[in-house]
């Protein structure tokens, strides 16, 4: 298997990033020569960026042509029939648990961000909790993009997928300005949380990220606020809110960037709970 032909087919049919393409296919490389080396297959996959990986290049197997198949691949076809090489569920079970936040914990954390004006985590977490952008989108924002917005009032961002948008910086100007204010070094958010480092920056096992889930573990423990401590419950409070205040799905998907309605119709669950009980009211009191 050339690495080229794994990373062409995961941009042009999986939907990733190129980083993303790439990384999995270093990491299958690895995987690949740890198995030539005689040690398993998954022995090396206890990480869940590298499980990932794995199943990426699975469904990679399945389109590929029949004389691709060697060893490794028959292996980790096996692992797959068996189940053993996790294909989603990792995604489904983050969005079970991501679950919004209650509106006082809501108030409560987006002040104690606004009141830490210069930690570069704290100001990542704010511009997620203004704009509902997802962590690895704010932490690929450039210098020379956040430049440009001063004249123009869009953003340059590359989002999940490889896509490129156009975010408005005037819906959440203290955001965008404590971010420009402070965001002095490096060519990225990613390179300006951790500059020295070595690994992938948008990896979700690197750096970066692991410096915005830490503060942000610690505030939720410092503010005794329930439930696991994740980013993508402030992308998923955002949409709630939105959908509450405008009853209008194509702007929130608008607001999130979601290439289809669909993606956005995950967040309706939550919504449809105050129209019921706005409806229950009604009811009660109908003569």
């Amino acid at each position: 298997m050339k690495r080229e032909g794994l990373l062409e087919w995961l941009e042009a049919n999986g939907g990733y990033r190129h980083t993303t393409a790439k990384q999995t296919a270093l990491d299958v490389e690895r995987l690949r020569r740890n198995y030539r080396a005689g040690r398993a297959v998954l022995d090396q996959c206890r990480r869940l960026d590298e499980q990932h990986s794995l199943g990426r290049y699975a469904r990679f197997l399945e389109a590929a042509e029949p004389e691709l198949d060697d060893a490794f691949d028959a292996a980790v076809r096996e692992q797959v029939t068996r189940a053993k090489v996790p294909r989603g569920p990792f995604a489904r079970e983050r969005k079970k648990l991501a679950v919004r936040f209650l509106a006082e914990d809501w108030q409560r954390l987006v002040q104690a961000l606004e009141d830490d004006k210069h930690r570069p985590e704290a100001i990542v977490l704010l511009v997620i909790a203004r704009t509902g952008l997802r962590v690895g989108d704010v932490l690929r924002i450039t210098r020379a993009a956040l430049t440009e917005a001063r004249k123009t009032r869009l953003l340059r961002i590359e989002i999940k997928g490889g896509r490129e948008v156009l975010q408005p910086t005037e819906g959440a100007p203290d955001a965008w300005h404590r971010l420009d204010r402070n965001f002095r070094h490096g060519q990225t958010v990613a390179e300006w949380l951790c500059p020295n480092s070595a690994s992938d920056l948008f990896s979700p096992a690197s750096c970066p990220y692991k410096r915005v889930e830490r503060h942000l573990h610690k505030l939720g423990k410092r503010l005794s606020i329930a439930g696991r401590m994740h980013t993508h419950r402030f992308r998923r409070t955002v949409a709630v809110q939105a959908l509450v205040l405008t009853h209008d799905l194509n702007i929130v998907q608008q607001l999130l960037h979601h290439r289809s309605l669909a993606s956005t119709m995950n967040y309706v669950d939550e919504f449809r709970r105050h129209d019921v009980a706005a409806l229950q009211q009604k009811i009660r009191e109908v003569p």
